[in-house]
């Protein structure tokens, strides 16, 4: 079975890297150790089970929840500083 691939899946994969980026950034500026290594623990393991997702739907739709709980905690991080 061959897979075809379109523009759009390319750009979700992007954008999806680059969200992952930003909540690695965004753990590594805790500074409880242990929460910094359980949220790594926990953003990896997401990423892993969504790895071989191609429905451009359901892609959208995690990547939607992901910004959504990124700016979630960005915006306790900043309440807490």
């Amino acid at each position: 079975m061959k897979l075809k691939f379109g523009l759009k899946y390319f750009i979700l994969r992007s954008n999806s890297l680059i969200l992952y980026r930003e909540a690695v950034k965004l753990c590594y500026s805790l500074k409880d150790q242990q929460t910094k290594n359980d949220m790594l623990q926990f953003l990896r393991h997401e990423y892993e089970t969504s790895r071989n997702i191609q429905d451009e739907k359901k892609i959208e739709y995690l990547l939607g929840n992901a910004r959504k709980k990124i700016n979630t905690m960005k915006e306790t991080l900043d309440i807490t500083k």
